[in-house]
């Protein structure tokens, strides 16, 4: 990496170091034991002094995401309600960009006449998935999807808002194979590098922190209230300067002081703890808090091929959900809080033992 991934701009300032992080998906046999080059990347964000993108400052983890569909938002129907009512479903052909098991939107939109466009041929509506984030060169990218509308077509993103990260304190969503992590502003001047506008926005999802944006060719459209509304907030925020995404900084350094400390004072009280989870953030969470199986005893998680295995840099297993319920660990630590209400339906036996980590100076966060 020598320059901004939009802009080029060669002047890159650290906002987040999370330091040596293994690499989340690569997961070693149960019985080898940990070796220093499972941690060889730095996992740290930088700011682009130019345009102002949040960019992941390796090029570490081009695959890690290209095979699961992303957690945060799985209601393309949502979306397409959404579209609807804008008014952007009058008929013809769409393509995808990166949806991670194939199309995801086809469908969908097939009842309103939309069909795939031939060989060669520029599409419609052009829909990008989260794969934006998964491209390495975001100027090369943004002009192959410019590329393929047709010249009255319509760009339509979902990416996650990094206003919504700084303000949640999601300092876990930086992660590897995720190459940026854009606000309305640093999207709409990567949009006119490649010819086109923002022309709307929708926050999505449970909490909002996914958009759909919708970009139309320069001088078609005037952006809409929201993209205005939001543009004008996030200049507000200083969203695009370095003392701003910095919180995110100090909310990772107490977090994971924080779970370390509550791990060591269940240790001493023997209380036994089983996480939940053998994702990206898991990985992450583990290197910061320095977990190591004398802390958690192993990783629950529902993937049949990770069972056998263990977590990457550190030597806490992976098992089955089944041998987690029988078990019956004194604690369960979840680290994605949308999956709480469903492990609780799915395991009613194990009442409330679910625990969330603790995050900074807050409690221990118990579901009740």
């Amino acid at each position: 990496m020598t320059g901004c991934r939009a802009c080029g701009h060669p002047d890159l300032d650290p906002a987040l170091d999370l330091g040596r992080v293994p690499l989340p998906g690569r997961f070693p046999v149960r019985e080898t034991p940990v070796r220093s080059d499972e941690v060889r990347s730095r996992l740290a964000m930088l700011l682009c002094r130019a345009c102002g993108l949040a960019q992941l400052g390796c090029d570490a983890g081009p695959d890690t995401h290209r095979t699961a569909v992303a957690p945060e938002y799985r209601n393309v129907d949502h979306a397409v309600r959404i579209i609807r009512k804008a008014g952007l479903l009058s008929g013809g052909t769409i393509s995808e960009f990166g949806s991670p098991k194939g199309e995801r939107w086809l469908p969908r939109l097939q009842p309103f006449g939309f069909r795939s466009p031939r060989h060669g041929e520029p599409a419609s509506v052009v829909v990008d998935s989260f794969a934006l984030e998964r491209e390495l060169d975001q100027r090369r990218a943004l002009r192959e999807r410019a590329a393929a509308l047709t010249p009255d077509g319509t760009l339509l993103l979902e990416f996650r808002s990094l206003s919504a990260v700084i303000a949640q304190r999601r300092w876990d969503a930086l992660q590897y194979g995720r190459f940026v992590y854009y606000t309305v502003t640093t999207l709409r001047r990567a949009l006119e590098d490649a010819g086109l506008l923002l022309w709307n926005a929708w926050p999505i999802g449970p909490t909002a922190d996914v958009i759909l944006a919708a970009a139309v060719c320069e001088g078609t459209l005037y952006p809409e209230p929201f993209v205005r509304r939001r543009l004008a907030a996030e200049r507000e925020e200083g969203i695009t300067t370095v003392r701003t995404v910095r919180v995110l900084q100090a909310a990772a350094d107490r977090d994971a002081a924080a779970l370390h400390s509550w791990l060591r004072q269940m240790a001493l009280r023997h209380r036994t703890v089983t996480a939940y989870g053998a994702t990206a953030s898991t990985v992450t969470l583990f290197a910061r808090a320095h977990v190591s199986r004398t802390l958690v005893s192993a990783v629950a998680d529902g993937t049949p091929g990770h069972h056998g295995r263990r977590m990457p840099g550190t030597d806490v297993p992976i098992v089955a959900p089944d041998l987690m319920v029988s078990a019956a660990p004194d604690h369960i630590l979840v680290t994605a809080p949308r999956e709480l209400a469903e492990l609780r339906s799915r395991y009613p036996e194990l009442g409330d033992r679910w625990t969330l980590p603790p995050r900074g100076t807050d409690e221990l966060r118990r579901d009740r």
